[in-house]
């Protein structure tokens, strides 16, 4: 539903004045991204590409002093439009992301240019060091900082991957175990830590990807239970010990009286939940390498979604229910594709978890009916779930 048919609910609720009403509507057109800054993002990474082509396709024409000069030029106008005081502050933001992106772009071309024997890990070390000062101190967007976030999280990857991995003898485990177990817990920490309100927009996507790294990090791992050989490399008593001190690790977190909690999670016991969940689905894999079995991948991967339905059912939210019920159901219609070899078993198959789609569904209608009668509602909205 469009912010604009909630306001009028609200004020036809007498919960909202009219003159509160156009405030609202007014900051948000102001502040929001909107269908014209999605062509602006279009056009930034138009840019960003562009330069890439460019460099690409003159390299051997270009000398190097041009080279650098446009592009450090090119960065620096970039960092005044961040600076400026423009009437849509969307527009310091899309400057912003340009800056964050061609500072990536300005490292690999200094490596071209003065022939460095450097690695990617190294580059994106520098690029994380760098950027991350400013993208906290003026980002105050999804627009930067999911990108900057996303990008961070593609470094530590990478620097784990290059010093550390060699040094701990394990190829897969830490990595998920630190991105699915360990990071939300700290990002949860963070936001309930740094009350400053110029950090705000930063603490709220810290929660966001504190409620989105367990759910897909678990949801990779169970595939694990697919794959022996995959496991192999993470069997030894060395791994086993680090395993149970990062999930001790993440256990002492989720603990912790002051850790902040997605919106969308509602409470700290919900998000804790989720935690230890996850947790525990992303260590079973590797505490049990020695069986490879379909089934407990389904039921592992399926345990996940109840738990989140579980979970939305409790902070009423429609959507997640939903969103539950029909990857369960998906997931459900994937065994039948991956059991039954012949086309009338699968026949069978699909008519069976499509009337289990079709129950599901229902019942998420009779829970969000349910839900409108405990706040109030006793009407049906008539939105499909």
């Amino acid at each position: 539903m469009r912010l604009d048919n909630k306001l009028a609910r609200w004020q036809e609720a007498g919960l909202l004045q009219a003159e509160q009403r156009s405030a609202i509507l007014a900051y948000e057109q102001q502040h929001a991204l909107g269908w014209q800054g999605g062509l602006a993002v279009l056009g930034v990474l138009a840019i960003v590409i562009g330069v890439l082509a460019i460099i690409a396709a003159n390299w051997q024409i270009m000398p190097p002093w041009l080279k650098l000069g446009a592009h450090l030029l090119l960065n620096t106008l970039l960092a005044l439009g961040v600076l400026r005081q423009w009437q849509r502050p969307v527009v310091a933001q899309l400057c912003l992301l340009a800056w964050y992106g061609l500072t990536l772009t300005c490292i690999g071309l200094m490596g071209q240019v003065f022939h460095l024997a450097g690695s990617t890990a190294g580059a994106l070390l520098l690029w994380t060091l760098l950027s991350s000062a400013a993208v906290i101190a003026v980002g105050n967007s999804k627009l930067v900082l999911l990108p900057w976030a996303l990008g961070t999280l593609v470094t530590l990857f990478f620097v784990y991957a290059e010093y550390l991995s060699p040094r701990l003898g394990s190829d897969l485990l830490l990595p998920w175990l630190l991105f699915g177990a360990m990071l939300p817990a700290i990002f949860a920490m963070l936001a309930a830590r740094l009350p400053r309100p110029q950090w705000q927009p930063l603490n709220q996507q810290a929660l966001w990807l504190a409620g989105l790294l367990p759910i897909l990090t678990a949801g990779i791992v169970c595939q694990l239970w697919y794959f022996d050989e995959a496991r192999a490399v993470v069997a030894a008593p060395s791994v086993l010990v680090a395993t149970l001190a990062v999930a001790a690790l993440a256990v002492a977190l989720v603990c912790n009286s002051r850790i902040a909690v997605p919106e969308w999670l509602d409470s700290v016991g919900n998000f804790r939940l989720l935690l230890l969940g996850a947790c525990v689905l992303i260590t079973l894999p590797f505490l049990w390498s020695g069986i490879e079995s379909e089934w407990i991948a389904a039921f592992s991967f399926i345990s996940l979604w109840l738990l989140l339905g579980w979970l939305g059912h409790r902070t009423r939210s429609q959507r997640l229910v939903s969103l539950a019920i029909g990857i369960i159901a998906l997931r459900i219609f994937i065994i039948y594709l991956e059991v039954f070899g012949s086309l009338l078993q699968t026949g069978f198959g699909l008519i069976f978890s499509g009337a289990l789609l079709l129950g599901l569904l229902a019942f998420a209608r009779t829970l969000s009916r349910k839900v409108n009668v405990a706040q109030g509602d006793g009407s049906d909205t008539g939105e499909q779930p």
